[in-house]
């Protein structure tokens, strides 16, 4: 069974993934910020909601680049309006980019794919 860790500042979004992931079979852990020590290893999936430009939530793009390195996938949502090219360079080296505003079931669906190593499509 797949797991995912999702770092949400935003109850709504952070239930929502949950849900929509839990429904696909996955186990999944939420925390409102990144921990200050290494994340979990053994998620299969970190999802990080940006929801906003704030220097605490970019604090957590070297989590990102230390996962970059692994062979798990960590997947951003990304504030509305900004692009990959304006985050952090860290926070570049992401699998996946979400724009908001998004199809949740595409997305949930091109995550659950990645997850299961049968896709490595961009959400748009």
């Amino acid at each position: 069974m797949p797991s995912a860790l999702i770092v949400s500042p935003d109850p709504q979004t952070t239930r929502l993934f949950e849900l929509g992931l839990e429904l696909r079979g996955w186990t999944v852990e939420t925390a409102a910020q990144l921990p200050s020590t290494a994340v979990r290893q053994e998620a299969d999936i970190l999802l990080v909601d940006l929801a906003d430009i704030d220097h605490e939530q970019w604090e957590s793009c070297p989590t990102v680049r230390q996962r970059a390195e692994d062979p798990r996938t960590t997947v951003l949502i990304l504030p509305r309006g900004l692009s990959p090219d304006h985050v952090p360079r860290e926070c570049q080296l992401a699998t996946m980019f979400v724009h908001r505003p998004f199809d949740f079931w595409n997305v949930v669906d091109q995550i659950d794919q990645l997850g299961r190593g049968k896709s490595t499509l961009p959400a748009g």
